[in-house]
């Protein structure tokens, strides 16, 4: 099998049925579960997209800072 499984085909295989069975987990428990880790993941993925996006701005305006607040060259007569 190639790719992720969907929650009905890991329901459906016939060795994950009697994982669950064994272990007393039903469908909507697992179910619970994934969408749970989902969450909590995407909320992870997030907090570090935000604070790379920060680090990358203040980064920037550093740089910009820096630049602007440098003398200018003055320039050479006959230049």
């Amino acid at each position: 099998m190639e790719g992720d499984l969907t929650l009905n085909d890991m329901t459906a295989d016939p060795l994950i049925a009697l994982l669950m069975k064994a272990d007393g987990v039903e469908s909507r428990d697992l179910e619970a579960l994934l969408a749970a880790t989902r969450r909590a993941e995407v909320e992870r993925l997030e907090l570090h997209l935000r604070r790379q996006r920060a680090e990358d701005f203040y980064r920037r305006l550093d740089l910009s800072l820096a630049a602007s607040s440098r003398p200018a060259k003055a320039s050479r007569p006959g230049n």
